[in-house]
């Protein structure tokens, strides 16, 4: 089941942006907390957050939920943990590894649906929740009303 959504519903790269930047910042907070300053467990932590949060938060990280947005799956009803799982830990470790890789991310600015690499090939998209969940309910099915049954041979 494919999902169609409006173009208003998706999130640009700039709230995508400022999203990561503030998902850095309390990345940067826990290491430095906990002690961690070799770039090894930095990037486990990295890897951590983003597939923990975004799983168990229902596709939000605390960035996305300051902002207001999320990552939702476009043949599920629900993010999956394969799906987390190559999204946020195999493709965010890619990119944050590689050298140049990082700049994948403004495919973002220029796609319709707003989706940079890792959103399409793990089929995702991050959405503006507030719009979503206004949209998700006026898509709710309505009860038709009931028909009375006529006969074709009465």
């Amino acid at each position: 089941m494919k999902k169609d959504f409006p173009i208003p519903l998706y999130a640009g790269f700039w709230l995508r942006f400022w999203a990561y930047l503030i998902d850095t910042a309390v990345i940067r907070a826990i290491t430095t907390i906990i002690g961690l300053s070799h770039p090894s467990f930095h990037m486990v932590i990295f890897l951590l957050y983003f597939i923990l949060l975004t799983k168990l938060n229902h596709g939000q990280t605390l960035g996305k939920m300051v902002l207001g947005v999320r990552v939702v799956a476009a043949h599920k009803e629900n993010l999956d943990w394969l799906t987390v799982l190559f999204r946020e830990g195999i493709c965010r470790y890619i990119i944050e590894t590689i050298p140049f890789t990082i700049i994948l991310y403004l495919v973002i600015a220029f796609t319709t649906k707003k989706q940079g690499l890792p959103d399409m090939i793990s089929d995702t998209y991050v959405m503006k929740d507030e719009l979503l969940s206004l949209w998700e309910q006026e898509a709710e099915p309505v009860e038709p009303e009931p028909v009375e049954e006529t006969w074709l041979f009465n």
